[in-house]
Order: C-alpha cells, then structure tokens, then sequence
C-alpha cells in the first residue's frame, strides 16, 4: 500500500523533477499538504515547506490545537505544536475562521498581518492582527490565490454561458 495521498505525491513529483535547490521552500495549500511532507522533504530532497492544511489530515495533531471556541476568541489568537523529531511546526490560528498550518520552514513566533475587518454596519477597513510567523510567510507566498480562484470562478461562468446559447 502505498503511503502518500495524491497530493503528496505531486508536490515529491514537483519537487524531484525541478531539481530544487537545497534550502527552498516549498508552499502549498490544504489540497497538497500534510505533516507527512513537511517531515519528509528537508530530509529526502533539502527543500522545506509551509502550508495551510486540513484539520482531520493524519498526523496533524487537531485535537490540541483546536480547543478553544471561535466564537468566543479573539481574531488572531493562535495554538501551536512542534515535533522534536522531525523539526515540524503545527499552528491553528484564528483568522476570520481558524486556519491550520504545517511548517518545516518556519514556525510559530508572532508576526503582524493585515488584513480586512468589517466592523458591525460599517465598510472593511485594513487592521493588524497577530499569525504565526508561518502564516505570515504563506500569506506573502500566496497572496495572488484567492484572486485567481476568483477569475477562475468567473471563467467557469462565462464558458457555461457561451455554451448553452451556442446549442450544446
């Protein structure tokens, strides 16, 4: 049986094609990432990682990180880990909804990220929070993300819509 998921096997298969040089940082997000990863690159090829990643993914340990209630937390309050063994920061961080984190790259020391708030009634507005340092730096590595979701979102539209005035 094998022991990777799909996702891990095409960030080993990106990172072992490419030739990476040692000390790169590889920065994914849930789909792709596991604690599995972040143990395994620096090891086997050199190169570390940082991402988000799934609560319920094996070996993340969720149910210490996530025992606090959102509701009742303050935005930019965050839990993390860290495994000696492996030299793997894991971080939940409270966001606008909690975001879980893996790292080998970086860890978990405080960093200012702004980000959009809207108060009650009232437009967004910029204001610092505190992250984990990894956070931060996948923030910065992946900014463009959410936009290119966005335009894709609005691809997918715009070809079902030409589609079915065309007949198909």
């Amino acid at each position: 049986m094998d022991p990777f998921n799909c996702g891990e096997k095409i960030v080993m298969n990106f990172v072992h094609s490419n030739m990476l040089a040692p000390g790169s940082v590889i920065t994914a997000d849930r789909h792709f990432s596991s604690p599995i990863l972040a143990a395994i690159l620096p090891d086997t090829f050199g190169v570390y990682y940082n991402g988000t990643v799934m609560q319920n993914r094996l070996y993340f340990p969720g149910y210490k990180l996530n025992n606090y209630n959102p509701t009742h937390t303050e935005r930019g309050y965050y839990t993390w880990a860290f495994n000696e063994r492996y030299s793997v920061f894991c971080s939940s961080w409270l966001d606008r909804d909690p975001v879980n984190f893996v790292s080998s790259a970086f860890g978990a020391c405080p960093h200012d990220v702004v980000r959009g708030y809207k108060p009650e009634d009232r437009h967004y507005e910029s204001r610092k929070f505190c992250a984990p340092e990894m956070a931060a730096k996948y923030n910065a590595d992946m900014g463009c993300v959410d936009k290119s979701n966005f335009y894709a979102h609005l691809q997918h539209y715009a070809i079902s819509a030409t589609m079915q005035t065309q007949g198909f």
